[in-house]
């Protein structure tokens, strides 16, 4: 495997910083609802797995994900995160 470029680790740096961002938005949003999501999980890993998932998405499609978010009383999970996109 070959070691990534500094601008892929800038990009891939930006992406999880924007997942982290939208979590805890969710957070704020939705409490021990998307808490308890993540009770028995590796956080880090997944936000890694969303942040490699949204970094195929466009600016527009991630806009509708995150104001969609506004409609649901329940957190998405990442795939329904993505067909909210």
């Amino acid at each position: 495997m070959d070691a990534l470029s500094t601008s892929d680790q800038a990009a891939q740096s930006a992406w999880l910083g924007w997942v982290e961002k939208l979590f805890a938005r969710m957070s704020a949003c939705y409490g021990s609802r998307f808490l308890d999501m993540w009770a028995n999980t590796d956080i880090k890993q997944a936000i890694g797995v969303w942040a490699e998932q949204v970094s195929t998405m466009t600016h527009d499609e991630l806009k509708r994900g995150v104001a969609a978010l506004m409609t649901r009383d329940w957190p998405p999970t990442l795939p329904e995160f993505v067909k909210m996109c």
